[in-house]
Order: C-alpha cells, then sequence, then structure tokens
C-alpha cells in the first residue's frame, strides 16, 4: 500500500485519465488531496467548457472594444427605443449575436438551441441566454426609462459585463462542483451494489474516491466537445463507459 503523503493532485490525475489499472493503488489519501482534486478537476471542466469558447470568441473580434468602436455599426438607444445603422448577426464558436431594430421584441422561441450563449437585441427588448449556466433572461427598454446610450456608454460599461461574466463563472463552477460529486455518488453505489454481486467488498469511502477519478477523462472530453460543437464527444454514454472500465479493473 502506499504512503498517503506520497499520493498527490499530479499522482491522483495521471492514475484517473491514463493507468485505470492503478486505480486500487489510490487508497490512502488525504482529504485535503481529494477536495483540491474536485476543484482543480471542475475548474477545468468549467474553463474548457464555457471560459474557453467565450475568450476564443473575444479573441477572433479583436477585443470587446474594438468590436464596439470599430467593427460594430453605430447604434443608439433613446427613450426606451433601441436603433442600429444596420443588422448584426454573429455566430461564431457557440456565441450567437443579432441586433436588429426591425423587429419589435425578440420571443423565447427566437434562440438558437446550438448556440451556448446568445444576445438578441431588438427594437424594445434584448433578451440573454447561457445554456451553460441554465440562463434565460429577458430586459425591456421600456423598463429602463429615458435616456441616451450608444457605442460609447457601452465601452464604459465592460468593467460591469467583465464582473458579471466572472459572477457566471463562479455559478457555473458552484454548479459543475455539485454535479461533479452527484455523479460520483451515484457511481459509488451503483460500484458497491455490483461489487456485492461480484462477491466482493469495497467500502463506500474507497470507491467514491474511484469514481471522483473516474469521472475525470469523460467529463474533459465532455467540455471540449461542448466547446469544438462536436455533438460525438458531447455525451454522458462517455460518463458510463469510462465507469464501466474502471468497474472491470476493479473487480
Amino acid at each position: 500500500m502506499r504512503q498517503q503523503e506520497k499520493i498527490g493532485f499530479i499522482k491522483m490525475f495521471t492514475t484517473a485519465v491514463a493507468k485505470p489499472r492503478e486505480y486500487k493503488n489510490i487508497l490512502q489519501v488525504k482529504k485535503r488531496t481529494v477536495i483540491l482534486y474536485i476543484l482543480i478537476v471542475s475548474f477545468l471542466l468549467t474553463f474548457l467548457g464555457t471560459a474557453m469558447p467565450i475568450l476564443g470568441f473575444m479573441a477572433s473580434i479583436g477585443g470587446p472594444k474594438h468590436f464596439i468602436m470599430d467593427t460594430l455599426p453605430q447604434f443608439q438607444y433613446q427613450d426606451g427605443k433601441f436603433s442600429i445603422e444596420q443588422r448584426v448577426e454573429i455566430n461564431d464558436g457557440g456565441v450567437r449575436i443579432i441586433a436588429d431594430d426591425d423587429v419589435k421584441n425578440f420571443k423565447e422561441k427566437d434562440f438558437d438551441e446550438e448556440a451556448l450563449v446568445e444576445v438578441l437585441i431588438s427594437r424594445e427588448n434584448m433578451r440573454i441566454k447561457n445554456t451553460a449556466a441554465k440562463q434565460n433572461v429577458e430586459f425591456k427598454f421600456a423598463d429602463f426609462g429615458k435616456g441616451t446610450f450608444d457605442n460609447k456608454g457601452l465601452v464604459g460599461m465592460l468593467p460591469i459585463f467583465y464582473a458579471g461574466a466572472v459572477f457566471g463563472l463562479g455559478l457555473l463552477f458552484g454548479y459543475t462542483i455539485v454535479g461533479y460529486l452527484f455523479s460520483a455518488c451515484i457511481f459509488a453505489f451503483c460500484g458497491k451494489s455490483f461489487g456485492r454481486m461480484m462477491g466482493k467488498e469495497i467500502s463506500y469511502k474507497q470507491t467514491f474516491l474511484f469514481a471522483i477519478m473516474a469521472r475525470t477523462t469523460a467529463g474533459i472530453l465532455n467540455s471540449m466537445g461542448t466547446a469544438a460543437d462536436l455533438a460525438f464527444f458531447q455525451s454522458v454514454t462517455w460518463i458510463f463507459v469510462e465507469f464501466v472500465i474502471v468497474l472491470v479493473y476493479l473487480y
């Protein structure tokens, strides 16, 4: 049996993704190492699945400030109405943005199911959808009251948008941790039941540790598939495949 202090995050991670035969050797591991493992892997999944597509989109448009001032047509919000020189439609890397003052109101049915993040702006409202964070909100310009707002004003609000994005990613990070632990609990329960059927007994604590590790590769594949919009990798099937492989080695 390996010494507790010699098993750290790197050892757990490399074993989880490349050495399923050695899962049985990862038994005596400190609680703080397990917690650190869950936090780092959850952050990695959040970054690959959500943050990376957004950063890629921002890079493709030359940065938000350049896009607003030099690429985006001149627009104006005035006294509850939105107007823009010409229709704008961008669909890149799972991010979809439409601004069209010929449309009076965008409705929920106007969202594209394939897009990860969407912003739809009409003459009288704005709708925002974030699939990963399960957000779907509508803003009615009439509720904003009187005032004027244009491209320069939008640039001035970028720090607020950045703060909102960080807050949203923080919420998604928490959601990813909960989902990660929930799936690990299910696998641990199923794995322990499977062991009893095979006439072998492994403690729930050990099975749960194996489940945390077994979730890693499938989660990374799913997140990368989401970022690259590759349906082949965006399936829970990979999670079950990895769990079955681990069970075979365990029993």
